[in-house]
C-alpha cells in the first residue's frame, strides 16, 4: 500500500479536474484564504481638478486593504499632483508637469501596501489644470 497523493480526478462529465486525494481516493481539503475582488481592479481613472482630497479607492473595510499595482497621471497644463494613503497620510508618490504632458505608467512592484481600511486619496497642490490618474490596484485580506 502506497501514502501517495493523486492531483488529478473526473468530473460527472468526464473531464479532468484538478483535486487533491490520498492513497484511498479519499478528498483531501486545504484551506487557502483567496484576495477579495474588488469592485473594479483597474485601470480606473479619475479627474482631479481641486485642492481637496479627492477618493481614488474608498476604504475597503476591517480585515481588508489596498494594493496599489501601478499609477500614471496625465497633465491639460501645469499642475502637481500628490498620492497618498488617507487623508492624513505622507505624500506618498507626487506627479508634476509645466505644460501638458503625461508621465509613463509608473509600475509598483511590489505592490504600494496601504494600510488596512485606509482609501487611496490625491489632490492638486500646485497649479489649475486638470490631471487625469489612471491606476490599477486590487483589494487583498489582511
Amino acid at each position: 500500500m502506497s501514502n501517495s497523493a493523486r492531483i488529478q480526478g473526473q468530473d460527472a462529465l468526464g473531464d479532468v479536474v484538478p483535486v487533491l486525494t490520498d492513497s484511498q481516493g479519499r478528498l483531501i481539503t486545504t484551506f487557502a484564504p483567496q484576495a477579495v475582488p474588488s469592485a473594479t481592479q483597474g485601470p480606473a481613472t479619475i479627474l482631479i481638478n481641486t485642492s481637496i482630497n479627492t477618493t481614488l479607492i474608498a476604504a475597503p473595510g476591517v480585515g481588508f486593504a489596498i494594493r496599489v499595482t501601478a499609477i500614471q497621471a496625465s497633465f491639460d497644463g501645469g499642475s502637481t499632483v500628490i498620492v497618498k494613503a488617507g487623508t492624513s497620510g505622507p505624500a506618498r508618490l507626487t506627479f508634476f508637469s509645466k505644460g501638458e504632458s503625461r508621465n509613463a505608467p509608473f509600475a509598483l512592484n511590489p505592490a504600494w501596501h496601504l494600510p488596512e481600511n485606509t482609501p487611496l486619496v490625491a489632490l492638486r497642490t500646485a497649479g489649475n489644470k486638470n490631471v487625469y490618474l489612471n491606476y490599477n490596484f486590487y483589494v487583498d485580506t489582511i
